[in-house]
């Protein structure tokens, strides 16, 4: 009996050493070969990315129109042009990586010390349905499932459907994108229960209206409480 478990063990470790060679990982962020031990992301990039530090100063100049609303607001990283976050976050959402989501979205729950007793439900911000059979899945709702797989937290992915599409918003003028994004949201078809408390999640902030018009709908669900929340943030210069 013992042999034949030495044996399963040995054709395992052979079957798991030829997966490696014939269908080598790369880094996320930077594309070198990624060792056994490491995940979607290589140590080294890992050191490299950048803790988001909230201030009142950033609350004033960056944050004040969701803060205004009494929400609160978490943000993990900083989102820096040809930074390790951007290449992440980027290699998530155009190259068809869902595996790289969920496990960005376990280092998120960590990095955030989010905990299960402390929310309901974490709904994620979603992409029209235009979309999806172009991307193939939701990058928010892929990172806010590993958020949910490393927390407990359930996710809720249909309580918000997008019901305008937009094209890219990365180069409009803030004051532009918080129009644009005016009734951009309506229920989804999962109902949010009443008096929940909720984590509204998206993978980048840049102007924060996108989270200000989906929690704005979900308010009509008469939450407990929402915390807004994004894997990064794009600050202004």
């Amino acid at each position: 009996m013992m042999f034949w478990e030495r044996c399963k063990r040995y054709v395992a470790r052979l079957i798991d050493g030829l997966r490696y060679f014939v269908f080598p990982r790369r880094c996320a962020a930077c594309g070198r070969l990624l060792s056994r031990a490491e995940e979607a992301v290589c140590v080294e990039c890992l050191g490299k990315l950048i803790p988001f530090h909230y201030s009142e100063s950033v609350q004033s100049a960056f944050f004040f129109p969701l803060t205004d609303k009494g929400y609160a607001i978490k943000c993990g990283f900083l989102f820096e042009k040809e930074g390790v976050c951007r290449n992440i976050i980027h290699h998530i959402k155009y190259y068809g990586s869902r595996e790289t989501g969920i496990y960005f979205g376990h280092l998120l729950a960590r990095q955030l010390n989010l905990h299960r007793e402390d929310y309901d439900f974490i709904v994620p911000i979603p992409i029209h349905p235009r979309k999806l059979p172009i991307r193939g899945y939701n990058q928010a709702e892929e990172i806010a499932r590993g958020i949910s797989i490393e927390t407990g937290i359930p996710l809720l992915p249909h309580a918000l459907k997008r019901t305008r599409l937009e094209q890219s918003q990365t180069t409009v003028h803030r004051t532009e994108r918080l129009e644009r994004m005016k009734d951009a949201f309506a229920p989804g078809k999962t109902p949010l229960p009443e008096g929940s408390r909720v984590l509204l999640f998206d993978d980048v902030l840049t102007t924060g209206a996108t989270l200000r018009s989906a929690a704005r709908v979900l308010e009509e669900a008469k939450p407990a409480q929402i915390t807004l929340i994004a894997a990064s943030a794009d600050m202004p210069d």
